[in-house]
């Protein structure tokens, strides 16, 4: 194991003893207000196509939990949703995720320089970007909440900093 793979797989092991990480709603809703009245009757199959595992279980409510994987915004989880005649997911729409994500610079290990990229490194959508070779920042208008560069922060530096309660509220 690599030290990058030795410091992530030690972070990941203290958040979630600490409970740090949030449950959230899946990308493409169309409608938060639906998604109580008809998940909660649903078999769940969004949970069972997700490629990273990231879609739980919670109270009998597809969640996303972001302890475990990042979401890849693959489309697998509207495709197959059964309910899809309420319009609940819709995979034809841009996948958004209703968080917003900071970073801590206090722990951050380059905002306290030690040269780490990997937090961009994992950012497909080149939300993240650095002042030199220190300083990284989230641009908001790209950040699009997938949260690939939570867990993947050996110092768990990223956090979600805000849950949206519509994703209206996001733009």
């Amino acid at each position: 194991m690599d030290r990058r793979g030795f410091l992530t797989s030690f972070g990941k092991k203290i958040a979630k003893e600490r409970g740090l990480f949030s449950y959230l709603y899946l990308p493409y809703i169309t409608e938060f207000s639906l998604i109580q009245e008809i998940c909660k009757g649903c078999e769940k199959h969004c949970a069972k196509v997700c490629e990273t595992d990231v879609i739980v279980i919670k109270d009998d409510m597809p969640t996303l939990d972001m302890s475990k994987n990042g979401c890849t915004f693959c489309k697998k989880c509207a495709i197959v949703c059964t309910d899809n005649s309420m319009n609940v997911l819709d995979s034809n729409l841009e996948g958004n995720i209703n968080i917003a994500i900071n970073i801590k610079t206090l722990t951050c290990l380059s905002w306290n320089q030690t040269m780490c990229f990997i937090c961009k490194d994992a950012c497909k959508f080149k939300a993240i970007s650095f002042f030199g070779a220190f300083r990284p920042t989230i641009d908001e208008s790209l950040c699009r909440g997938c949260g690939m560069c939570i867990n993947i922060c050996p110092s768990n530096a990223i956090e979600i900093s805000k849950i949206f309660s519509d994703l209206k509220e996001r733009k």
